[in-house]
């Protein structure tokens, strides 16, 4: 029904205010400069499309990226398990319960009774279902889970950051198509983080890798945030952010920590988002955000702290083995060999192309992301922050001779954003007119590819082959169900996880006392007969751990649970 009184009605105000808007859309910057100046186009081009245009498949694509984190995480827990398949892991797994059980905060030991050469955070967080009285695989490794959803999310963040810079960079329309679906795209990339070897293994594995990789992922975008762009709205509370995980990074896995503070002011200084921040004034005023005086005390005193409680429970540790070889050994030309035999060590190793491996397939985009971007100076593009991590990482690897590819997991994130920009342009187009549903496409590849590599580690992984993971978690909970509350000891078993899987701690070979006051034996191997002990579960063969001093190299035996008689055996 029309308005009253000839006043026009709200569908003619409504085309009045279309047009106005068009007049001031269409309409130069100022007198004199002509429509086709690039700020004037970037202006229709922003104002044309929303800045953040889901598009219509944005619930699919929500899905899509869902499917592939609960298919990575559904097909790793449900899959054969890989308890028995490195030593690292189990050694991991016995210092969290030796945390727990014992109460060695500080120095925790493993089955061996070797004390740990790393900062035990991931041993703090993993103790707390332990104590809480669940000790099942999914508990012990509750905090690499937890850390590869929290990575996905950081990876998003990061990626939305540099997604939605695109826009302002005016280079081609391609990059505005892709800005005006920066949070699609984002969302993807954490797909595509998770989609790749690397992540899937170390998703379910209990290592600090995982954990490392997240405070590294945080650490890089609040950096990322605070340095190469305008002012953030709340500066302090980012720097305390980007600190903070520096600080949780290095009671995680040490000195690597400190790629944090040194990507902050590499940034700061070689990145100019904008010609008019590229002064050198700019770009040191920028730098000072960070807050370096009271930052850096801050990111020392998390490591600092558990340092001193550790050299008070053990200094010679400390001094001689935390110091002196595992920090020394990180030191590019120290140790036995120099600086440039340990870098040609790892090029000979392969550890650039550890890229292309362990982040396959996604690591050839990676690269191609790299060098086709429309821009001369490949850091003054948006993406310019993520290949600077990316090439910080690995040029730390080298420079280290990486021992493996988990040292290369921290790039991974801004590796994935990456390749989801090249991959979203390809799928695109020059002009980027396929876009909105390019996000969708990118997911269903991580998808195809979550599924393929996790096929792999459900039926063709060593755990698949070997089922030596299953036999000891069914020989496990069959004990633990027969012994209850009484005191066990477990010999020869090493760094089986036989020990964690059952809620205890042992930390070596048990002595007279202990044997003394045992009601079960739990053996690994053969240890002939032993007197007045009876033999109530035996398990399938598995693999031997080595111990010290004997190899037990490729031999496979069972595990045996045996109630103990009055005549315990003596120490072997």
């Amino acid at each position: 029904m029309g308005a009253p009184n000839g006043a026009p009605t709200d569908s003619a105000i409504t085309r009045n205010a279309r047009a106005a808007i068009l007049i001031r859309m269409t309409s130069p910057p100022s007198p004199g400069v002509p429509a086709s100046h690039p700020c004037y186009l970037r202006r229709v081009q922003q104002n044309a499309t929303p800045r953040d245009d889901p598009g219509p498949g944005w619930r699919l694509l929500a899905a899509l990226c869902l499917a592939v984190v609960a298919l990575v995480l559904g097909t790793r827990i449900l899959a054969p398990s890989d308890l028995n398949q490195n030593q690292d892991q189990s050694k991991t797994i016995a210092f969290t319960l030796d945390a727990a059980v014992n109460g060695n905060w500080a120095l925790p030991r493993d089955g061996s009774g070797e004390l740990t050469r790393k900062p035990p955070l991931v041993n703090w967080i993993g103790a707390v279902p332990v104590l809480a009285g669940w000790h099942a695989e999914p508990a012990l490794k509750l905090p690499s889970v937890l850390a590869g959803v929290g990575t996905v999310v950081a990876a998003a963040v990061g990626g939305l950051v540099l997604f939605r810079r695109l826009g302002d960079h005016g280079s081609d329309a391609g990059d505005a198509a892709l800005a005006r679906h920066a949070p699609a795209c984002a969302l993807a990339a954490g797909a595509v983080w998770i989609a790749c070897p690397s992540s899937i293994k170390h998703v379910y594995f209990m290592r600090p890798d995982m954990l490392f990789t997240l405070w590294l992922t945080i650490g890089w975008a609040s950096a990322t945030v605070l340095v190469t762009g305008p002012t953030p709205k709340r500066p302090r509370t980012t720097a305390v952010v980007m600190w903070t995980a520096a600080g949780l990074a290095a009671l995680t896995k040490g000195p690597m920590a400190l790629l944090i503070p040194a990507y902050a002011l590499l940034a700061g200084l070689l990145i100019a988002d904008h010609p008019e921040r590229a002064h050198w004034r700019a770009r040191a005023s920028r730098t000072a955000r960070v807050g370096w005086w009271w930052g850096v005390p801050l990111m020392l005193a998390m490591p600092g702290g558990w340092l001193l409680a550790a050299w008070r429970a053990d200094p010679a540790h400390v001094e001689g083995v935390l110091l002196g070889q595992e920090l020394g050994s990180r030191v590019p030309g120290s140790g036995e060999s120099g600086a440039l035999a340990k870098i040609w060590y790892a090029l000979h190793r392969g550890v650039p192309g550890l890229l292309f491996s362990r982040f396959a397939p996604w690591g050839v985009l990676t690269i191609l992301a790299v060098i086709t971007k429309p821009s001369r100076a490949w850091l003054g593009h948006p993406t310019g922050p993520a290949s600077l991590w990316v090439v910080m990482v690995l040029v730390v690897n080298v420079l280290t001779a990486g021992r493996s590819g988990s040292y290369l997991m921290p790039a991974y994130p801004a590796a994935g954003i990456l390749a989801v920009y090249a991959l979203a342009r390809i799928i695109a187009g020059r002009e980027g007119t396929r876009m909105r549903a390019a996000p969708a496409w990118v997911a269903l590849a991580a998808l195809l590819v979550a599924a393929c590599v996790g096929g792999r580690e459900a039926f063709f992984s060593r755990a698949a082959r070997t089922g030596d993971g299953e036999t000891l978690k069914a020989f496990a909970r069959d004990a633990e169900a027969l012994v209850g509350d009484d005191p066990v000891v477990f010999i020869r078993t090493g760094d089986l996880p036989l020990a964690s899987l059952m809620g205890r701690a042992q930390a070596g070979e048990p002595d007279a006392s202990s044997l003394a006051g045992a009601v079960w034996l739990v053996v690994a191997g053969d240890l002939g007969p032993i007197p007045a002990a009876v033999s109530k579960l035996e398990s399938a063969p598995v693999l031997l751990p080595g111990r010290p001093g004997e190899d037990r190299s490729g031999q496979r035996a069972t595990i045996r649970l045996l109630r103990a008689g009055p005549n315990a055996p003596t120490p072997p």
